[in-house]
């Protein structure tokens, strides 16, 4: 005698709309995406970016500390950085399309800080210019891999689940 096989625990049924929880079929809430090889080291690069960027920030705001506004401008700042790094790691689909159009700017200012760095005398400390610049190559960066991950499978590279074959 042939048994049928049970569905294996998280197998999403063929319409895609439900999901097999070892005893039942459940259906799949909407709008409920799920992760892609991409997803989760697209998060974590985009929070690598903010700590940098807020490290890069505070050591830039500590030459200015002597103002009081420059250096709670600069805290309020970080503290902004820190928060949105938060909050893409835990996948917002909102932050998404704030960071991908954050990321955009970010690359515009890539060719501002290479006129910078071929001006004499230079406006800033020669270092300041350089992590601006390195900053905002790995902002352009990113743009381009949020833009592609997103085309290609939706925000966070996160794509709705599947259906059987």
């Amino acid at each position: 005698m042939s048994q049928t096989p049970s569905p294996a625990v998280d197998q999403i049924s063929a319409d895609g709309k439900f999901r097999w929880d070892g005893a039942q079929w459940v259906p799949i809430p909407k709008g409920r995406l799920e992760p892609t090889p991409w997803t989760r080291p697209m998060q974590l690069t985009v929070a690598s970016w903010f700590a940098a960027q807020t490290l890069f920030t505070i050591v830039l705001g500590s030459r200015y500390l002597d103002r009081v506004l420059t250096a709670v401008l600069f805290g309020a700042l970080a503290v902004v950085w820190v928060a949105a790094a938060v909050a893409a790691n835990r996948g917002s689909l909102r932050l998404f399309r704030i960071a991908r159009y954050w990321f955009a700017l970010t690359a515009l200012s890539a060719f501002v800080h290479l006129r910078y760095l071929t001006m004499n005398p230079l406006p800033a400390p020669g270092w300041e210019l350089i992590g601006s610049e390195v900053m905002s190559i790995w902002g352009l960066g990113l743009f381009v891999w949020l833009t592609i991950g997103a085309r290609r499978y939706g925000p966070w590279a996160m794509r709705e689940p599947r259906g059987l074959s």
